[in-house]
């Protein structure tokens, strides 16, 4: 029995034959930006902030990923049971924090009103949420 890794496609076995429509309906839900998303989610959750780095430069959505670590790293610094792992926390979610901050000033001064937009803006790789909405949620 093979298995798919989407959650579209069935598990196939000998009685089942998927068409070709299905195929490509299957690789159309689930993109390369979704695996680049969840790779960044699961270096996150994993506290690897060095290889989430790295992979956030992949994201389409950097301001919006970047904000969502920070939320995350806040949530665990506030979950925390020892000094250390809370500083290590805060410091990993005002890494990420910044560099948002760093990427929206730049788009700031390139163009105000396209800058404004990136923070309304849903983003659907995220569940169409906002940056300003992640900003929100973090406090």
């Amino acid at each position: 029995m093979n298995n798919y890794i989407c959650t579209c496609c069935k598990s196939k076995t000998d009685d089942d034959v998927q068409s070709s429509d299905d195929k490509d309906q299957c690789k159309s839900k689930y993109t390369k930006d979704h695996l680049l998303r969840d790779l960044f989610l699961w270096s996150i959750f994993m506290d690897m902030p060095e290889m989430a780095k790295i992979i956030l430069v992949h994201v389409p959505s950097r301001i919006c990923a970047a904000l969502v670590a920070s939320a995350i790293f806040k949530r665990y610094a506030k979950l925390s049971t020892t000094v250390y792992l809370k500083q290590r926390f805060q410091k990993q979610a005002l890494e990420f924090e910044t560099y948002a901050a760093m990427f929206i000033d730049k788009c700031y001064e390139y163009n105000e009103r396209l800058a404004c937009e990136l923070l309304i803006r849903e983003i659907p790789l995220f569940g169409n949420i906002t940056c300003m909405q992640v900003n929100y949620l973090q406090y």
